[in-house]
């Protein structure tokens, strides 16, 4: 630290000159004289306008105080009167930071500053410091918040003062909390906390108390933290400063929700709100709005969370206030992704994200891409939730590490020390010269009589010029022997820090480390490291060299992950913390830092996302062995129920009538066992829809009844007469719908009543999140259970969760993901013990009539010869007689390749085929789409059905792209088969000669 020059300057003594005794005292009497005339010269300065700001207040006449300054300001430009002008512009900065416009605020009094120092009014300078600090606090700017407090703790008579000092070190604190400092908020306010106990300062301690409480809850230690917050609260508390106990509630609140003891956080929040909004200051009713909204967010009352959000951060966006809508926005996005508005979370999270990073607030910074990670991984972004993943944890670590970074600055400004040390001792000697100096010119000045006085005098200095000698060998050797000891306590920090410290030149040639890296590479002597390239010792040369590569650039200390290679050939993953810095003496300038071993740590973090992941095949295999298990259990009571009706069937005695209903039994049987089948497709693949234009009204009615026979629940079925066609797979929604009233059913018991409403509705832009505007459907399946707990909302569609005993949850899953293929959407309301209802939404037709709805009855007899091609050998020999007993001559391929031989030959023989069935998918040969291509090659008018188990294939939902006129689902039944050929042939067989 430079000590301040004084204001007039010193110079030379020059050769002496011989005046008159009478001169000398006319010249006397002249400067006193003007001397007195310059105290009675009233002041250049409109004195009443001076007078009139003297006499106001800048924080309670805020608004008269910046008309009146501006006018005064106007009228000295030019008049040179530093000080006056000081006087005014720290006024003028005050109102400007009442009236929270911190911006020009800090414009003035950062002049106010620079006149004082000009003029040397200490304390003018020190309150004009502290009022730019808290401007640049309230903007945000807290590295310059920072610097003016320790431009203020420089100063003569402020550093050194507790009663003066605690102030400054109190906005560094804050300032070092914003910037995410934790463990420097505490040395920094601990630091203050010593001397307002001494001096029973409660207000002080209390402010204080409240800084390293929060420190302490963003460090993670909340026990320390609420003893110090309780302490705190308690001072405000017997001082009567109502927003102050406010203000240590809200923070009390914030660590009860980092607790995740919601409930407490949100009373507490309450309570500070009420004291705030009693007080009526809006920034104070802003940060209790953001806590409670967090607090709100943590117990799952997501949509009053956002609105307390919304609230706190119009107010922050009105008052300027940058860092808390950073928070605002982050509980604002995380409220609307958990409401499933992603599309509204995502945007909010990201300019949470950017403003957090502009303003360098690297905690803040890790809370907003906590946000932004939830709202992507909300919106589906899977890939982009990753990615920000990987920052977030990568700042944590940064954060982690604050104590080296901490241990790196100490050091550093030890060295720094040492230097001004040197400097102070320097710039004393200089001022003594110089005093010394003007009192030799001075003395060859005087007359005669003042020569002989001289001679005495000279006497006197010789003297004194003897003793001061003495006095300065005896303080050189004091000052020898500190330096000597503070280097040898520089050197013991060195060499026995517990991490590795080094310094390199801008090309990575290493000049010097200490015991502990050289260890950490397996080197018995640091000093044989001397002249090594620091690349040369990493795995990854150019990764080294990338990472200290900005250093030598000029740029600011900044910290990164590499990998060193040990004498051994081991590797070791270091955090390095380095920066840029002049070498010894002002020397060319090097590059210093810390290596810390966090291999153990990586080791760990490996070990555990290795445990998490077979924790989480661990539960997969669980819930797949639930679903295999629940399979097996159906399919064997529906094998059961089959072979029980074939061997009743095959009795003697058996009559015609009782073998027709075994067999319809058995028919049924197969197909429910066709539905499960076409459920596990539909859930694993997404089960696209075969769709047909058709109104919803009998089918819901039909698979309402379905899924409700049996329980002992009631059905009441309402439906809008003018209903909407749609286009759907009839199948596939009548099992959605039986899902929901199975799921009703089962939430009721002991009994009760279904109420199942379709009808149109037309849904703006909104109205449902997942949907655009429309006109749709919509089938409501209302219950009176039980209902759903608030926090099981937001799981009851996702594959395997269930909360039923014995269930496998695919039945809502399945439903979930039936809707959505056919572009629509599932919502649900749901209050504990009052009932839960499901509303389903299914995009209305564009077209105006439904299709003809097929029959029940005898199969259609047709004619014609068909070719019929599957790879199974009981499934193609029971198609072709199944066929032929209505009329058609049939002949058989088991696959493509045949297929396209006998289709030619017909071809050849003028006898083509009126229609082709071909199997989709021949493990063995060629499967349906390319049997297609080669027969639309042989015949372009060639009429083919595709037939699949599989309905998830995508050429089952859009057949006709592929050159198919129709589409049949195995396991069919003959009706349907015969009704799908007379669409395809048109009841007339092609022309033969």
């Amino acid at each position: 630290m430079t000590r301040a020059r004084p204001a007039r300057s010193a110079f030379p003594p020059g050769p002496p000159r011989r005046q008159p005794r009478v001169a000398l005292g006319l010249v006397l009497v002249v400067v006193a004289g003007l001397a007195a005339a310059a105290d009675t010269t009233p002041s250049t300065t409109p004195d009443l306008r001076l007078g009139a700001l003297r006499a106001l207040s800048p924080i309670d006449d805020a608004d008269r105080v910046i008309a009146l300054a501006a006018e005064i300001l106007a009228d000295l430009e030019g008049a040179g009167d530093s000080a006056v002008e000081a006087e005014v512009r720290a006024a003028y900065g005050r109102a400007l930071g009442a009236s929270e416009r911190f911006s020009e605020a800090a414009d003035q009094l950062r002049a106010a500053a620079d006149l004082a120092r000009a003029t040397g009014e200490v304390e003018l300078r020190a309150a004009c410091l502290a009022d730019l600090a808290r401007a640049r606090f309230h903007l945000g700017d807290f590295d310059r918040t920072v610097a003016a407090c320790r431009e203020a703790l420089l100063l003569p008579g402020v550093g050194d003062d507790p009663d003066q000092a605690w102030a400054f070190l109190n906005i560094v604190a804050a300032a070092q909390l914003q910037k995410g400092e934790y463990a420097a908020a505490v040395e920094t306010s601990a630091r203050a906390l010593e001397g307002r106990e001494h001096a029973g300062d409660r207000r002080a301690m209390a402010i204080l108390l409240n800084n390293i409480g929060v420190a302490h809850m963003y460090l993670g230690d909340h026990d320390q933290a609420l003893e110090f917050l309780q302490r705190a609260r308690s001072l405000k508390a017997e001082l009567g400063d109502a927003a102050g106990v406010a203000d240590m509630l809200a923070n009390i609140g914030d660590i009860k929700h980092l607790q995740g003891l919601d409930e407490e956080a949100i009373a507490i929040n309450r309570e500070a709100l009420a004291l705030r909004r009693a007080e009526g200051g809006e920034r104070g009713i802003a940060l209790s709005l953001r806590s409670l909204a967090a607090a709100l967010q943590g117990a799952g009352r997501h949509r009053e969370a956002l609105e307390r959000a919304e609230e706190a951060l119009a107010i922050n966006r009105r008052l300027g206030l940058e860092p808390e809508i950073v928070t605002a926005l982050a509980i604002r996005a995380e409220a609307l992704a958990a409401l499933g508005r992603a599309d509204e979370a995502v945007p909010a999270a990201e300019e949470s994200v950017e403003l957090a990073r502009r303003l360098d607030m690297r905690g803040r910074e890790v809370m907003a891409l906590d946000a932004l990670i939830v709202a992507l991984a909300s919106a589906g972004d899977a890939d982009a939730a990753l990615e920000h993943l990987e920052r977030a944890r990568k700042l944590e670590r940064e954060l982690a590490n604050e104590e080296v970074r901490s241990e790196f600055a100490a050091l550093r400004a030890g060295f720094e020390t040492r230097d001004k040390e040197r400097e102070i001792e320097l710039l004393r000697r200089d001022n003594e010269l110089q005093a010394l100096a003007l009192r030799h010119q001075r003395l060859w000045r005087n007359s005669l009589v003042v020569g002989i006085a001289l001679v005495l005098i000279l006497a006197a200095i010789g003297w004194h010029r003897v003793l001061s000698n003495r006095r300065e060998s005896r303080l050189r050797r004091d000052t020898d022997a500190a330096m000597l000891r503070s280097m040898e306590r520089y050197r013991q920090l060195f060499e026995r820090n517990l991490s590795g410290v080094f310094q390199t030149d801008l090309d990575g040639t290493i000049l010097i480390v200490n015991q502990t890296f050289a260890a950490m590479l397996d080197h018995p002597d640091p000093d044989e490291l001397a002249g090594w390239s620091i690349y040369s010792l990493a795995a990854d040369p150019e990764a080294c060299r990338r990472g200290l590569a900005t250093l030598a650039l000029g740029r600011e200390p900044r910290t990164f992950e590499t990998t060193l290679v040990t004498r051994t050939g081991k590797q070791v993953s270091v955090l390095m913390n380095a920066g840029r810095v002049p070498g010894n003496g002002g020397g060319a300038e090097i590059i210093e830092g810390i290596a810390v071993d966090i291999s153990d740590r990586n080791r760990a973090e490996e070990d555990r996302r290795r445990l998490e992941e077979e924790l989480q095949q661990s539960r997969k295999l669980e819930s797949l062995g639930v679903l295999a298990g629940g399979i097996a259990h159906d399919f064997n009571n529906m094998l059961m129920a089959i072979l029980s009706n074939i061997s009743l069937a095959k009795r003697p005695a058996t009559g015609p009538e009782e073998l027709l209903r075994r067999l319809d039994e058995a028919e049924g049987v197969c197909l429910r066992a066709t539905s499960l089948t076409q459920q596990l497709l539909t859930f694993s693949k997404g089960g696209r829809p075969i769709r047909r234009t058709t109104t919803m009204a009998e089918l819901v009615a039909r698979a309402s009844e379905l899924a409700a026979r049996g329980s002992a629940c009631r059905l009441h079925v309402r439906t809008d007469p003018e209903l909407w066609p749609t286009d759907i797979d009839e199948g596939q929604i009548v099992q959605a719908i039986q899902n929901l009233v199975v799921n009703a059913a089962q939430a009721m018991a002991s009994g009760g009543t279904i109420h199942i409403t379709t009808e149109n509705v037309h849904l703006a832009e909104g109205d449902v999140p997942t949907l655009e505007a429309g006109r749709y459907v919509r089938v409501e399946v209302t219950d009176s259970g039980h209902g759903i707990p608030e926090s099981h909302l937001d799981r009851i569609f996702d594959p395997f969760f269930t909360t039923r005993k014995g269930g496998i949850g695919l039945g809502l899953a399945t439903a979930f993901s039936i809707v959505r293929s056919h572009g629509g959407g599932i919502t649900v309301r749901s209050e504990p013990g009052r009932g839960s209802t499901f509303s389903v939404f299914v995009p209305a037709s564009e077209s105006e009539h439904a299709e003809d709805e097929a029959g029940s009855g005898e199969p259609a007899r047709g004619h014609g010869r068909l070719l019929v091609m599957d790879d199974d050998d009981a499934v193609r020999s029971a198609a072709a007689e199944l066929l032929e007993t209505i009329g058609y001559e049939v002949e058989t391929a088991a696959d493509g390749a045949e297929a396209v031989a006998l289709y030619a030959r017909a071809l050849e023989s003028e006898r083509p085929f009126d229609a082709v069935v071909l199997d989709l998918t021949v493990p063995e040969g060629i499967g349906g789409r390319e049997t297609m291509t080669r027969l639309l090659d042989l015949d372009p008018e060639v009429k083919a059905i595709v037939s699949s188990g599989y309905s998830t294939d995508p050429v089952m939902a859009s057949f006709r792209e592929h050159g198919f006129a129709g589409v049949a689902v195995k396991p069919y039944r003959l009706a349907e088969l015969a009704r799908t050929l007379r669409h395809v042939i048109g009841g007339a067989t092609r022309g033969r000669s």
